[in-house]
């Protein structure tokens, strides 16, 4: 305990500030969408899903660009932070926030790494998925918002391109030679990829890839 308390000791004024910001503003956005959903809890199940769709596409809508804010200044704060500076504060962003990023079935997992590790195939299920998922409206905000990350795009980009690549290498390839075209993918995890092209036996009998994990 002694230990945990002197840490905070070495947490920058701003990010503190920004911290004890953010929690206050996020807590005031959890009441009002729980109070939205306490409202239409007892209508039937497709006037839920129509509700709460309208919810999303008007408050929701407000809350993502107020967390995409939030998220730009916190990369400003951060700025010139070394790797243990980073660990430090992020252990203390998790202290005071830890209730809310459990409300986001993405950030728990990728904070809890039930597996070990933070990037296992149901997470990168979640990624391509790219849906509202959560138990409340505010949860399924929370979820989203970091699948609609630059970085979460372009692991969903990638899988289209990588798709597309080894399509048209595979067609030249095999014009040329008539040999399968031998792939290798490395660090490919659930290789979500292979569902896209190998959609009949007959693409089974083009290809050879070896998967590295």
């Amino acid at each position: 305990l002694p230990l945990l308390l002197a840490h905070k000791e070495r947490i920058k004024q701003s990010f503190k500030d920004y911290t004890a910001n953010l929690s206050y503003d996020l807590n005031v956005y959890k009441s009002l969408f729980d109070d939205l959903d306490t409202e239409y809890m007892q209508e039937p199940s497709d006037i839920q899903e129509s509700v709460q769709e309208a919810i999303t596409n008007t408050e929701g809508k407000k809350f993502m660009r107020f967390l995409d804010e939030k998220v730009d200044e916190l990369g400003h704060i951060v700025a010139g932070f070394s790797k243990e500076e980073h660990k430090r504060h992020g252990f203390y962003f998790r202290k005071l926030l830890w209730s809310i990023i459990m409300c986001s079935p993405f950030m728990r997992r990728t904070n809890l790494k039930p597996r070990g590790y933070s990037g296992d195939s149901e997470m990168m299920r979640m990624l391509y998925r790219n849906e509202y998922e959560g138990e409340t409206t505010f949860s399924r905000l929370m979820h989203k918002h970091p699948l609609e990350h630059p970085a979460a795009r372009a692991v969903r980009n990638r899988r289209k391109l990588v798709t597309e690549k080894l399509i048209e290498g595979q067609n030249g390839h095999s014009a040329q030679s008539g040999e399968r075209l031998k792939g290798l993918s490395v660090a490919c995890g659930p290789a979500f990829e292979m569902q896209d092209i190998l959609l009949s036996p007959e693409d089974c009998e083009k290809y050879h890839f070896s998967l590295l994990d």
